[in-house]
């Protein structure tokens, strides 16, 4: 999904929505509903977030892997990219060479789990979703539940939203 790669490139560069949604020349909002899937860009704001993260246009429409099933190898391949890693630096970091890197992203082998695990914390994903699984969230802090919410009822949740949620709540639990 186009918005996935949008939202991890925009973290990866550490950015919040409304800092690339200002380099980019849109709304936040925007930025939210493309992330949320609920919109896709156009193709002229799709060359513009390309040459913002000088990526390609094929990288950000997921061209080569958008209707091939999940492979580890595919998701290390796109995780390398979005961190600007050619395969020999990604090697070094994780003491392995580049022929183990080609075989991993080709899928001939697969690396071990401390391998996957290590691979999971550089690129601060976890390691269902590095394996392919869909992330699902466990917290029982409701502050942290707020923060992974991005939508209520098919409604996009925006910054702002978020405050007046903690707001109500902290006016209900001091009554």
């Amino acid at each position: 999904m186009i918005g996935d790669t949008i939202k991890q490139l925009r973290k990866v560069h550490n950015l919040s929505q409304e800092d690339f949604a200002s380099k980019i020349g849109v709304s936040q909002t925007t930025v939210t509903s493309w992330e949320t899937g609920k919109a896709e860009p156009a193709s002229s704001i799709i060359v513009k977030i390309a040459n913002y993260f000088n990526v390609s246009t094929d990288f950000i429409l997921d061209v080569n892997n958008s209707k091939q099933p999940f492979s580890l190898g595919n998701k290390i391949k796109k995780l390398r990219k979005i961190h600007n890693l050619n395969q020999s630096e990604l090697g070094k970091i994780l003491n392995v060479s580049q022929q183990a890197i080609t075989a991993w992203e080709t899928n001939r082998s697969i690396p071990g789990a401390d391998t996957l695990l290590f691979l999971a914390d550089y690129f601060n994903v976890s390691a269902d979703e590095l394996l392919g699984r869909e992330p699902h969230y466990q917290t029982n802090d409701l502050n942290e539940m707020i923060d992974i919410a991005d939508t209520f009822e098919d409604d996009v949740l925006l910054p702002k939203d978020k405050r007046v949620i903690r707001g109500i709540i902290k006016g209900y639990l001091n009554s």
